[in-house]
């Protein structure tokens, strides 16, 4: 999901050197609205899985990002 969405903001925002205040306005914002996003979704995560449900998430998904790094 964040792969497509990657791509579609540089389809709709080409990065050209130097970056515009256009570019650098939309790449600061992605932080802030995936700051709200994330905490929006991983409470919702936290209280169907609970804790230790979520640490069981999130190390799966670390181990399987460090395995695709090694390919």
């Amino acid at each position: 999901m964040a792969v497509a969405f990657l791509i579609l903001l540089l389809l709709l925002f080409p990065v050209s050197h130097p970056c515009n205040n256009l570019q650098y306005s939309v790449f600061g914002s992605i932080i802030t609205v995936g700051a709200m996003i994330g905490a929006v979704v991983s409470g919702q995560i936290a209280d169907v899985a609970g804790r230790k449900g979520v640490c069981l998430l999130v190390y799966a998904s670390q181990n399987a990002r460090l395995n695709l790094q090694t390919v």
